[in-house]
């Protein structure tokens, strides 16, 4: 299952629905944008159905500040 964080409203049920379901095992958090990756990250830490992969998505390449591909490393190897 692919998550999505910009839907806030429906967060926190969706988070419980999650959480009792035996049926879905794992959600990918995609993100795309280095705000979206530090969001990702922190719903893995507290998930542990959550896994945080983060990125820029391409249509957003152009308007990325400079270093971000450092930035993007280091949050990749974060625990």
């Amino acid at each position: 299952m692919h998550w999505c964080l910009a839907n806030k409203t429906l967060h926190d049920d969706i988070l419980s629905q999650i959480d009792a379901s035996n049926e879905i095992k794992y959600i990918i958090e995609a993100s795309t944008s280095i705000e979206d990756s530090l969001k990702a990250i922190e719903l893995a830490k507290n998930n542990k159905k959550f896994f945080a992969v983060v990125g820029i998505h391409p249509s957003d390449a152009d308007d990325v500040k400079d270093g971000w591909e450092t930035e993007l490393r280091k949050l990749a190897v974060m625990d």
